[in-house]
């Protein structure tokens, strides 16, 4: 079946039909400004025959990473506001005196560790969905230690 469908695809491609559809790329390539000086940044388009179970697949794993990402956004606004808040602590403290600077730095990390230790643990197996479809040999479907955490 694979064959059958690169063979027809080539088929296709007489002279006359190859021509016409590089100008359109090319046409299309500059209507967007997807040159590099006068150079196009894609010269040909090349088709990728999959099966239907594979592009059901990969739809299925873009969802997943889509899905987890949202779920990340909230914790990714925390820790940059965290980072930033530090660098102020930190930028006050090198005016403070000698050592002051270690010492804060020291107290962010042991602030950050029982988040690195168990939140991260317990948060991530929660961002994919129980049934989502993934093989069997993932591992994501329940966390490595049974640590309660309090809502």
């Amino acid at each position: 079946m694979l064959e059958e469908a690169i063979a027809h695809y080539h088929g296709l491609l007489d002279p006359d039909t190859a021509r016409a559809t590089q100008q359109q790329l090319t046409d299309e390539q500059r209507a967007r400004n997807l040159f590099f000086g006068e150079r196009p940044l894609m010269s040909v388009l090349r088709p990728r025959f999959i099966t239907g179970d594979q592009y059901a697949l990969i739809q299925r794993a873009c969802g997943l990473v889509a899905g987890a990402a949202q779920r990340l956004a909230p914790a990714l606004l925390g820790v940059s506001v965290a980072q930033i808040s530090l660098l102020i602590n930190t930028q006050i403290a090198s005016q403070v005196g000698t050592g002051a600077v270690s010492w804060l730095t020291y107290a962010d990390r042991l602030m950050e560790f029982p988040t690195g230790l168990l939140g991260v643990e317990q948060a991530a197996p929660g961002a994919l969905a129980e049934d989502c479809g993934a093989p069997a040999i993932c591992s994501h479907r329940r966390p490595a230690s049974n640590v309660p955490i309090p809502a």
